[in-house]
């Protein structure tokens, strides 16, 4: 049992770090496409 929950919680990490390797690199992609906010600009 304790090797199954080990390996759970391994997976869950490995599963957690591709998801923010994918969240990071979109943010990559929409700022190197010129995307973005100046937080000095007003809201509309």
């Amino acid at each position: 049992m304790k090797r199954h929950c080990s390996r759970l919680f391994s997976a869950q990490l490995d599963l957690n770090a591709s998801e923010l390797a994918q969240r990071l690199a979109i943010v990559q992609l929409y700022k190197a496409q010129g995307g973005g906010w100046n937080p000095e600009t007003p809201a509309r």
